[in-house]
């Protein structure tokens, strides 16, 4: 422990005048003026009692102690050596005995506790004249949104009017300015009252509600206990968490003990139960702090000797601390007093105290954008109209500031707002006191220097009042803390935004973006978090790399976090092991790798090009996926692995216009559509597979697909509204496996309650094998049948569907009623575990449906199917015969033979390779290559 010594010793010094028998007021104050302080009028501030003080032992001080009367009946005098410091300082007590004009006379440190009530200012140094500034003809400012997570403590500890007009200017200022709501300010001033001079109005909407508590020391101990939760005895002050920013000031007097190791102190209000107990130490105030658990902590003190506290503040090593983001600035160092504002506003009108403090005056006024009210007859820290912006403000009016630099707005980094370490550099700019900058102390050549620290890890100024925010254009490496971002933040080109492991970011104002521009770079470690809400964005228009097990999760429950953008077009990302909770996410990226993550109640994931692969026992619980491609190219989609429920109508997986893609093993219970998959699978790879999902539940279709080639392979897919549904001009293989020992092993469409297999027009499966296609409750017919195809007035004719399994029971299938409308070529049935012989080898089967829909001029479904028997069968001679047939129908295709050249090159199976170059030769001729084809 610091050793509680007051800085300033209590001397008394006991002197004699003549005798007087009956000694008036005026002979007193004649007395005093003339002759004692005859040469330092002009220099200080004297007052005298109204009254005698008669058979009074004591004068009550204004932090709680008092001075002894030296005679029986007094006129008192007291002396105010440095009027323009706030307490404690130099100061005296003049004792003059009524009886006969002898006097005393104490050096102190401390005022009256009744100075502005009982004492009448008799002679004070020269007052700045208000009446010197012209009006300003301005607008009031525009209040803020509120944000909820912004928390104050403001403390004035005695009733001078000073701590009443800086607690109000700042009151107003966090609420106008900031979003600060008034159930989140708590306001602890003198007894829980403004004391006899002003209201408990602070924002002058003429409700005296605004005053809280007492600035006792056991009321602060329970408001901070309260903060961290230790206590929860007071409902209206809740336990912070790590999204919340706490702004804390203390106004009041202030004094220093053991010097060598700055230690400071401030005065606190006097309780009539503990008189004593009226001080808040610096190693107190910093226990207070080191509990709480909430992002930042800001911390501006007007009292003398308050550099004393900063050390205590921002020592993480003697104290255990939660939150180590903190701010902390003091109008003077901890062996100094600080001073009261004298060039502009001077005293409060019709009372002899001065109106604000000049720490506070220039803080918050650069962190509120505007001076406060300066204009009589009554001042009003509230009022915004004609109040002179920051930036504007008439110095050269005031004739005692002489050649003082013009205003400026402190928005030195232009990001349009004002941070801490800005408002700072204002303040101690045009702080008359500090030798910073303009230096020009009133009426004395004293000195201050105002403290601050700043133990916030980033290299910019980035934090404000509404948290953090602004421009990162220096590369900078953030520790695993909490932090809440108030505005937005951007990191600037050739800038790398380093998040290390187990951090949190939250973005607590409705407008807080995260934004990577382009050349920049976010770089997160394991377990980095973000929450917000739908205003809130990341948005990577540089580059992104993400360690595993990151959270992208909303912060109120009711909201979601506007999500994760990817809009740099040549990105590549990996997501690993993340949990999206109630987030947007948006890909514009090159490539997209998610695996072993989850989507919970995000509605819907957006990507639009790329490639995209989604894996690994990735999860999405009332979320759908939206896979677009926007570009005309070969970029690939896969979905893999992955599990989908919900309980609301919405499709699963949404794919659009993907010439390449995969969606395979994956499970999918209660959405609108299982798959819907648009204009896909027209790339140069033949290898377009939906395979081996489950699917069940869908209040509508299990499987989707307009305008798509592919293959519906191996499949589960039961006790939705329909089984698969193709449209407009699908070439689809719809198929199981023909060696299935039972259902599970091959393709399933059971039991959904209408159509199990659905196709329009020119739709329906050029490949249609060895599935399981069975519902023994359906009704049959144009309205239940097992397979409808509408024809209309075209399409395919032959409507293959040979090995096939349609019943589980004899007598539960009738070809008649199953299959809508007639014309279906369906025998021999096949079913598992019925043998080879039942069956014909399946690539020689394959061979032969493709030759058929090669006579029945479907030439783009044969071509699918040549190219599945190369691809499954290369080691069949049906394949080798099948490489001659894409030759023979190429013409009838896209007569491209140069993209068919390209295929043959491309596939290299050893049992294929002289066939394939033949077959190159071949194109060679046609496109008239004729040396290629020779040789």
């Amino acid at each position: 422990m610091k050793a509680k010594t007051l800085l300033f010793s209590i001397l008394m010094l006991i002197l004699s005048a003549s005798s007087y028998s009956q000694f008036s007021r005026q002979q007193a104050i004649d007395l005093v003026l003339n002759t004692i302080l005859v040469s330092e009028t002009g220099n200080i501030n004297v007052y005298c009692s109204v009254n005698p003080k008669t058979n009074q032992q004591t004068i009550l001080l204004d932090n709680g102690g008092s001075v002894g009367c030296t005679y029986t009946n007094n006129w008192v005098f007291f002396i105010d050596d440095d009027p323009t410091s706030f307490w404690a300082h130099p100061a005296r007590f003049i004792f003059v005995n009524t009886q006969n004009g002898d006097y005393t006379m104490i050096n102190h440190y401390m005022l009256p506790f009744e100075l502005y009530t009982d004492f009448e200012l008799i002679s004070h140094i020269p007052y700045p004249d208000i009446n010197q500034i012209p009006e300003y003809a301005g607008e009031s400012i525009t209040q803020v949104e509120p944000n909820e997570h912004l928390y104050a403590v403001l403390v004035g500890t005695t009733q001078q009017p000073t701590f009443w007009y800086d607690i109000s200017m700042i009151y107003n200022t966090l609420i106008d300015v900031y979003g600060y709501t008034k159930e989140n300010i708590y306001v602890h001033f003198w007894d829980g009252t403004s004391g006899n001079y002003n209201s408990n109005d602070l924002d002058g909407d003429l409700i005296e509600d605004d005053i809280d508590y007492s600035a006792y020391l056991q009321r602060l101990d329970t408001t901070f206990r309260n903060l961290t939760g230790e206590w929860t005895n007071d409902p209206a002050i809740p336990q912070l968490g790590p999204a919340d920013q706490l702004f804390i000031h203390f106004d009041g007097h202030g004094n220093s003990y053991d010097t060598a190791a700055n230690g400071s102190f401030l005065y606190l209000a006097p309780t009539l139960s503990n008189p004593n107990d009226t001080v808040l130490f610096d190693t107190t105030f910093a226990n207070y702090l080191k509990d709480l658990e909430c992002s930042q902590i800001i911390m501006t003190m007007q009292q003398c000797f308050s550099g004393g506290f900063v050390d205590d503040v921002t020592d993480y090593s003697s104290y255990d601390v939660k939150c180590k983001n903190r701010f902390i600035a003091t109008a003077a160092d901890h062996n100094e007093p600080a001073r009261v504002e004298q060039h502009i506003v001077g005293i409060v009108p019709g009372i002899p105290s001065y109106i604000y403090g000049e720490f506070d005056f220039y803080l918050f006024s650069a962190l509120r954008g505007i001076y406060p009210d300066l204009w009589g007859p009554e001042i009003e820290p509230w009022n915004t109209t004609n109040c002179y912006p920051v930036g504007q403000f008439p110095f050269d009016s005031i004739p005692t500031l002489i050649n003082h630099p013009p205003d400026f707005i402190p928005d030195f980094n232009n990001d349009t707002v004002i941070q801490m370490n800005e408002a700072f550099d204002y303040m101690n700019d045009f702080n008359t006191w500090s030798p910073y900058g303009y230096f020009m102390p009133y009426d004395t050549n004293e000195v201050d220097f105002p403290q601050h620290s700043n133990t916030l890890p980033f290299t910019q100024d980035l934090l404000s009042l509404k948290g953090i925010s602004g421009n990162i254009s220096t590369s900078v490496s953030i520790p695993g803390r909490n932090y809440m971002l108030g505005g937005d933040l951007i990191v600037n080109p050739n800038t790398q935004l380093i998040i290390d492991g187990n951090s949190n970011l939250y973005f607590a104002a409705n407008t807080a973006n995260l934004n990577i521009l382009e050349n920049g770079e976010l770089i997160t470690g394991d377990e980095v978090s973000f929450y917000g809400n739908s205003g809130n964005d990341i948005i990577i228009e540089g580059g992104l790399q993400l360690g595993n097990s990151n959270i992208f999760s909303n912060l109120y429950t009711d909201e979601s976090l506007g999500g994760l953008h990817l809009n740099n077009y040549g990105l590549q990302v990996s997501i690993n092991n993340a949990d999206f909770i109630k987030s947007g996410f948006n890909n514009y990226s090159n490539s997209l790798n998610i695996s072993n993550s989850s989507f919970y109640d995000c509605f819907i994931i957006y990507s639009h090009r790329g490639n995209v692969s989604i894996t690994d026992n990735t999860s999405f619980n009332r979320t759908w996926l939206y896979l677009e491609n926007i570009e005309d190219n070969n970029n690939t989609a896969t979905i893999s692995t992955c599990t989908f429920t919900t309980d609301i109508p919405m499709p699963a997986i949404d794919l659009w216009n993907y010439n390449q893609y995969n969606i395979s093993n994956n499970t999918i219970d209660g959405y609108y559509n299982g798959i819907q998959i648009l204009q896909s699978g027209y790339g140069d790879t033949k290898k377009n597979r939906i395979s081996d999902n489950t699917i069940i539940n869908c209040t509508q279709r299990g499987i989707l697909a307009y305008g798509t080639r592919g293959a519906v392979y191996r499949n589960h897919i039961s006790n939705n509204r329909y089984g698969v549904w193709f449209g407009d001009h699908s070439n689809i293989m719809l198929y199981g496996y023909s060696g299935a020992a039972n259902p599970a092993q091959t393709q399933e469409i059971m039991d959904n309650e209408y159509y199990e297999v659905y196709a329009s027009q020119y739709s329906f499966p050029i490949y249609f094998r060895y599935n399981v296609i069975i519902d023994d409750d359906n009704n049959g017919g144009q309205e239940d049948a097992l397979v409808y195809y509408s024809e209309g007035s075209g399409g395919m004719t032959l409507k293959d569907v040979r090995y096939n399994c349609w019943e589980d029971e004899p007598g539960a299938f009738v070809a008649a009623e199953d299959f809508y409308p007639g014309g279906y070529i369906w025998e021999p049935t096949w079913c598992p575990g019925s043998g080879a012989n039942n069956t014909p080898d399946p690539d020689e089967d394959i061979y032969e449906t493709a030759n058929n829909l090669f006579d029945a001029e479907d030439y783009t479904g044969a071509k699918d199917i040549y190219e599945m028997l190369i691809d499954q069968y290369p080691q069949s001679k049906f394949a080798k015969a099948a490489m001659q047939e894409l030759f023979a129908l190429e013409k009838f295709v896209s007569n491209d033979y140069s993209d068919l050249k390209q295929y043959y090159e491309n596939n290299t199976d050893p049992e294929l390779t002289e066939t394939g170059d033949y077959m190159v030769s071949k194109c060679d001729i046609k496109l008239e290559n004729r040396p290629y084809a020779i040789s």
